[in-house]
Parts: C-alpha cells; sequence; structure tokens
C-alpha cells in the first residue's frame, strides 16, 4: 500500500509568520510549566520537543507579550493534560477532567494538593 500526501504548503496563499516574542514566551511557559511539575528528566525532554512557544508563535504572529506567554501556557498545560491520561483507562481519564473542571468552576473550595489542581491554579 502506498500513502501520498499532499503538498499542503503550497496550497497557502500567506506567507508563514513568527511572533517577535516568540523566543521570550518559549522559555518563560517552559519554566512556568516545570515550576508546576515534579517531572522526570524523560518527560523533560519531551516538553522540550513540543514547542509550544513556537507554535503560540505561528498562530499568533501579532499577539503581544502577554496574550501570547497565556497561548503558550495554556498549550503546555493541554499537552501536559493529555501526556498524563495516555496511561489511564475510562475511569482515570473522567476523574482527572472532574478535578480539572472543578478546579476551574471553585478554586478557593478546591483543597488537593495534586499536581494537576496545582498546574489548574497557577
Amino acid at each position: 500500500m502506498k500513502i501520498i500526501l499532499p503538498d499542503l504548503l503550497s496550497y497557502c496563499a500567506f506567507n508563514v509568520r513568527f511572533n517577535r516574542y516568540g523566543k521570550h514566551v518559549s522559555d518563560a511557559a517552559k519554566k512556568w510549566l516545570f515550576a508546576g511539575l515534579d517531572l522526570s528528566e524523560k518527560r523533560r525532554r519531551g516538553f522540550h520537543g513540543l514547542k509550544c512557544g513556537l507554535l503560540a508563535s505561528l498562530c499568533y504572529p501579532d499577539a503581544a507579550y502577554p496574550q501570547l506567554r497565556v497561548c503558550a501556557d495554556f498549550l503546555g498545560y493541554l499537552f501536559y493534560l493529555d501526556d498524563i491520561s495516555d496511561d489511564m483507562d475510562i475511569r482515570g481519564t473522567q476523574y482527572i477532567a472532574d478535578v480539572v473542571m472543578n478546579t476551574l468552576y471553585h478554586p478557593a473550595s478546591t483543597c488537593s494538593t495534586s499536581r494537576v489542581v496545582r498546574l489548574t491554579k497557577k
């Protein structure tokens, strides 16, 4: 079997642009994520490879630094949630979803010290 992928970039009618704050945001977003989590060295290397700051910079080339930073932090947070849910069954994934949503809806009354809650509150 042979699969041929089209050259999607040739169909793009716009120039690819990079946000001027991209490098600073990328570094700051990684520091924020790593400060909130106690990750193994293997997981840290994996998050370096995600390049959430680069993705945010390409998606929002005209954003100011604070807005771009929020986007990069949020992407890192989502990738972290996705990463930990990969090793869970449906019940575990539902539990994480409930913890995140309860933390967002009721931040003052959520008292857990789990990494997910700490990162969600940040």
